[in-house]
């Protein structure tokens, strides 16, 4: 038996070496391979690091070709004046509205440069939707937990916010694209400065604890949201503006409801936490239909109690 085992040992090293010859062998002959397929899939994030810092070069390489167009032409001002000749007045005239043009389009440039930096760098104050135009996703954890940034507006181009991307962010203003789809996981996690939320029409999905532990006090729910998820301990929610008259709901992994409308004029916002035995155990926040503001239902907070 005892020979048997140091058989078994002996053979099962010689099994694991092989392997490890086998994987570094293929290592070694590919390595370039392999770090290419790295190179050539980057994260998303790295993604629109890549694409932020390919438009910063791109504006710098206008800016280099505005200012050689701008220093030839006063190069040719100089000379011009210097000749002093009645006759070309009115090419001095031109010319030098040419300048007053390019100097307009530099410091343009250069205020982007300068503004595409501070994304880069994370150190933005605030952030328009111009700065952004063309990205078509916010990347995971873009923002996050960022103590500089007070504005946000995201472009039109934006469908999808990724997890965690502005979680923490201390900004108190924020726009939403009107084509947005998605907000993944704690996206906007912990607003605890914007008082006003708008979800647009586009939104059909928000991940959970999109907008957990925020300081809205209304918020306004869009048409086409068909999961909704992430609004619990909302505080100083006062008024909800509902388009819809479909269920919103969504359980998470503990099967805790974090929020659903109901089409029988009541909108529940639970504050709920399990310990294991499937009861509801914190307050709920309780909406009840006010009125009607066009195509929007209006729900103010009339009670709290326990579900």
């Amino acid at each position: 038996m005892k020979k048997l085992n140091i058989y078994l040992t002996s053979l099962i090293c010689v099994l694991v070496l092989s392997v490890m010859a086998v994987v570094g062998f293929y290592i070694g002959e590919n390595y370039e391979n392999i770090n290419a397929w790295i190179t050539n899939n980057p994260t998303e994030a790295q993604k629109q690091n890549d694409e932020l810092t390919n438009r910063l070069n791109s504006t710098n390489e206008e800016l280099k070709s505005l200012t050689k167009q701008r220093d030839a032409i006063l190069d040719e001002l100089a000379k011009l004046k210097a000749n002093g000749r009645e006759e070309d007045r009115q090419q001095i005239a031109t010319l030098q509205e040419s300048v007053e043009s390019l100097n307009y389009q530099i410091s343009e440039k250069e205020n982007v440069i300068t503004r595409l930096r501070s994304i880069i760098n994370s150190t933005a104050v605030d952030i328009t939707a111009e700065d952004l135009e063309g990205m078509t996703k916010v990347p995971d954890y873009f923002f996050f937990n960022n103590n500089t940034l007070r504005s946000l507006e995201l472009p039109d181009s934006i469908t999808d916010v990724g997890v965690g991307a502005f979680s923490g962010v201390m900004i108190h203003s924020l726009t939403l694209s009107n084509n947005l789809r998605t907000i993944e996981v704690n996206a906007f996690k912990s607003l605890f400065y914007v008082d006003e939320l708008v979800l647009p029409d586009s939104l059909e999905r928000t991940g959970s604890g999109a907008f957990d532990n925020c300081n809205f006090r209304t918020i306004t729910i869009g048409s086409s949201v068909n999961t909704l998820s992430g609004f619990t301990n909302l505080s100083k929610l006062e008024t909800l503006y509902v388009r819809s008259s479909v269920i919103y709901g969504k359980l998470n992994s503990n099967n805790i409801l974090s929020y659903i409308y109901t089409p029988d004029e009541k909108v529940y916002v639970l504050k709920t936490i399990d310990d294991g035995s499937n009861e509801w155990l914190n307050n709920e926040t309780y909406f009840t239909k006010s009125t009607e503001e066009g195509e929007y239902n209006v729900y103010t907070k009339v009670a709290y109690g326990f579900y």
